[in-house]
């Protein structure tokens, strides 16, 4: 290799499509490591940050790790996060501040916009929150603005709840396809009211 193409930005941003995630064909073990492998690039190469980041993002199984930016990027609050999880009643999202600085709600719209493909667990209320409070905490609709395909996933469901309210905010005009993994009859009229907003 020429040592022309070590600043070349096009070559290696190609060379980062190889650990490009994906949701239907990484194993849990193979995401882990290409995950491992993206945010050691973007912490390491300055000018491969943000290509790295995007691949870093775009293939999501949760938005819990958004909830993490917010929180340690308000050096302000560092005993109390904005965004806090607790188990108790079954586990639910307290918004402890409700005004979240200018500049981290655009670090935060980077993030959401990066994701162009989300696989979200329907039944733990850590993962179906997540969405809830964040799009609360930063007041937009659509929250994902980008995304182009929502997996569904009903494996972890054991009762009925309001995922529906949920997901709502994860529709977007860039959205073309909605799957749904392990939809049990009681979940059945939900799937309905998705299929009709998008029709």
């Amino acid at each position: 290799m020429s040592t022309d193409a070590f600043g070349n930005l096009d070559i290696w941003t190609n060379i980062l499509q190889y650990f490009k995630i994906s949701l239907e064909l990484d194993s849990e073990s193979e995401a882990k490591e290409k995950r491992k492998c993206l945010l050691r690039v973007a912490l390491l190469s300055p000018s491969l940050t943000t290509p790295a980041l995007d691949l870093l993002w775009q293939n999501m199984t949760s938005l819990v790790p958004v909830t993490q930016v917010i929180n340690v990027n308000l050096a302000f609050l560092p005993l109390f996060p904005v965004l806090r999880f607790t188990v108790d009643h079954g586990g639910f999202w307290t918004l402890t501040c409700p005004n979240i600085p200018n500049n981290i709600r655009r670090r935060v719209d980077k993030y959401l916009s990066r994701i162009q493909h989300l696989r979200l667990i329907i039944g733990p209320p850590k993962e179906t929150g997540a969405v809830s409070i964040l799009s609360m905490a930063l007041g937009v609709n659509p929250l994902l603005p980008r995304l182009k395909s929502l997996d569904l996933d009903s494996r972890q469901w054991q009762a009925v709840g309001t995922w529906i309210y949920a997901i709502g905010t994860l529709i977007s005009p860039s959205l073309t396809s909605i799957s749904y993994t392990a939809v049990a009859a009681a979940q059945f009229e939900g799937v309905m009211t998705v299929q009709s907003v998008l029709s």
